[in-house]
């Protein structure tokens, strides 16, 4: 941390400090002295300003930059909170005098304020109503809340950086600007600007302006949603400069192009580079082809958060790049649910009529099917006409044999799986982005299958313990159905995108009305006649039949986790709840009836959506 030799004007710090409610109450007078006499400091990306367990015993106040707040929570480095302009850091040693119980790191260039314990004895102490407010700040932020309304989660400041030998950046940019300006102003800097622009006063850009510079793009920070910095290929003073204002870094590339890395990749993408902003890299490919199929070379030497693949000029991925990188993606998470999760396929019918795109999209178990076929993008009609044979067949699709690995030989669902997805289409090559979640016995924890062919990556989410054999992963590991450990994974998908966009749950409710017996079980007969009556007899269940061992295993899983999804329904921006009640976990045959149910429930909830969705 270095003192700033160039001082931000009070009235722009007076302007940040009333976002904060506790600066708001401070008499105008006081305050303004007070903005005289405390020193401003800057912190650069990556550095710590505070460490958890460590005393300090001051206040900080953000004037500009971004922070993170972390915790470590059974030796995981867990996120608690992003702070902004207005907020402070340090509250809780500031009062007690005790450790911090957060670790504060620059998540870019942070310019900061910063408030003694003699200071704040000084000036705030002696009001009862301030110490009440900064303590309830404290608490707001503790519990993951921001207390001047901004959302760090928003990244308004990227920076795009050329990877390889791309040099048609300046068409890129032109693609991706109407699509940005759907969400809000955005201006696009780079070096030339700053020249040109009286706003900097400047005629070259090097260490001596650079101060000078930034103060200018602080300004703008305060009056644009989305700052666009171009850098260059090489460590140029103007290319640090952009990888320290940055929120998100996307290096942008031909994939035809030599995938070497330049001078300022290497600073940003390499292990040992301390650059805090989300660093991700996006490949343009031939418009043409029908799927990415990229070279790992692209991605052996980068260390990257996020990879992303658009087709040149298409219109529709360049829209899904910038709902990404400007926080306003939209996402799509679909639950396990046997049969009745065929509704899915209605959903995914509704969202098509409504033009509703989604940007990223997530499932377990028959949720990873139909997550899968939305990323995959296949024609509908083909979808429906290859499922249906398949599911309506007179062949159960459990393929029922000598039961030593589980009930089923699971090869009629490799098979449906393998004509949907073909056997070699892997997800790293899908325009959109996908995960199922399985569930890893090998560990005893949730498995999310982004990498690899897609077919076994559902057929592992769909794996029903005791009805179909597990999946093995190249790692050894044993993979069965993700529904056991989270049949909705809104949390994953909320992890993954660190909080940008929206998301939409698909919940598939497990509930049914008639699932009961009153009969006796009569143990005089054969236990081979009652075993393979139970097994075949697939018909609805009623207070007559006791339940055969699918649906009780399928039932019993789906409650044990039907707590779980009540908490991940909470966690999504919006949600859908599809309740079958008529149908059971195993009636396939009821294809269309069941996918009528989804669409109808779809079209009803999303219909309401829309004003939220735009």
């Amino acid at each position: 941390m270095h003192r700033c030799k160039d001082r931000l004007p009070t009235e722009r710090i007076f302007e940040k400090l009333m976002k904060n409610a506790f600066f708001r109450q401070i008499d105008k007078q006081l305050l303004t002295t007070m903005i005289n006499n405390l020193w401003q400091y800057e912190i650069t990306a990556s550095e710590v300003l505070l460490k958890e367990g460590k005393i300090d015993g001051n206040l900080y106040v953000i004037i500009s930059g971004r922070v993170l707040v972390s915790k470590e929570i059974d030796n995981v480095k867990t996120t608690v909170n992003e702070l902004g302009p207005g907020e402070m850091v340090g509250i809780h040693s500031l009062l007690s005098g005790v450790q911090c119980t957060a670790t504060i790191t620059a998540l870019r260039s942070t310019r900061l304020l910063i408030i003694t314990r003699e200071t704040f004895k000084n000036h705030i102490a002696n009001s009862p109503q301030s110490l009440l407010e900064i303590a309830n700040i404290g608490i707001r932020q503790a519990l993951g809340k921001t207390t001047t309304g901004y959302q760090g989660m928003s990244r308004c400041s990227i920076t795009l950086l050329p990877a390889g030998n791309y040099g048609n950046i300046e068409q890129f940019i032109a693609n991706l600007e109407p699509e940005i300006s759907r969400y809000g102003q955005a201006v696009f800097i780079n070096e030339q600007f700053i020249i040109d622009s009286a706003l900097f006063g400047v005629t070259q850009i090097n260490d001596q302006t650079v101060d000078e510079i930034t103060q200018v793009i602080e300004q703008l920070e305060d009056q644009y949603p989305y700052l666009i910095y171009i850098a260059s290929d090489t460590l140029s003073v103007w290319t640090q400069l952009c990888i320290r204002l940055a929120d998100r870094v996307l290096a942008v590339a031909d994939e035809t192009d030599n995938p070497s890395l330049t001078q300022a990749e290497s600073a940003i993408f390499s292990e040992w580079a301390h650059v805090y902003a989300t660093k991700e890299l996006l490949l343009i490919h031939d418009r043409k082809k029908p799927y990415a199929f990229y070279r790992e070379a692209w991605t052996k030497n980068r260390k990257i958060d996020r990879l992303y693949h658009i087709r040149e000029g298409n219109v529709k991925d360049i829209g899904r790049i910038a709902r990404f990188i400007t926080g306003n993606s939209l996402s799509l998470v679909l639950s396990g649910g046997g049969a009745k999760g065929l509704a899915h396929f209605g959903v995914l019918r509704a969202l098509k009529e409504l033009n509703i795109e989604i940007d990223c999209v997530a499932g377990t178990s028959i949720g990873a099917l139909f997550a899968g076929l939305y990323a995959v993008d296949l024609p509908h009609d083909r979808v429906y006409d290859t499922i249906k044979k398949r599911l309506t067949s007179n062949y159960s699709i459990t393929d029922f044999t000598i039961p030593t690995k589980a009930l089923g030989s699971g090869k009629t669902l490799e098979n449906i799986l393998i004509d949907c997805f073909t056997e070699d289409l892997v997800i790293e090559n899908l325009w959109k982005p996908l995960f199922c979640v399985a569930t890893d016995l090998s560990t005893g924890q949730i498995s999310v299958l982004d990498k690899g062919r897609i077919w076994r990556a559902v057929r592992a989410s769909a794996s029903l313990p005791g009805i179909f054999p597990p999946l093995v992963d190249d790692d050894g590991h044993i993979l069965v159905d993700g529904g056991i450990l989270n049949n909705l994974p809104v949390d994953i998908m909320s992890s993954r995108l660190r909080g940008d966009g929206k998301i939409i749950a698909v919940q598939i409710e497990p509930q049914h009305s008639d699932y009961s017996y009153q009969g006796n079980i009569d143990e005089s007969n054969s236990v081979i006649h009652k075993l393979t009556k139970q097994i075949h007899d697939n018909n609805e269940f009623s207070q007559s039949h006791l339940p055969n061992i699918f649906l009780t295993i399928s039932r019993s899983m789906m409650i044990s986790s039907y707590l779980h999804s009540e908490e991940m329904l909470k966690q999504a921006t919006h949600s859908i709840i599809i309740n079958p009640m008529d149908y059971h976990i195993l009636d396939f045959k009821e294809y269309d009836k069941i996918i009528n149910i989804g669409y109808n429930t779809a079209m009803y909830e999303l219909r309401k959506l829309l004003k939220y969705l735009a």
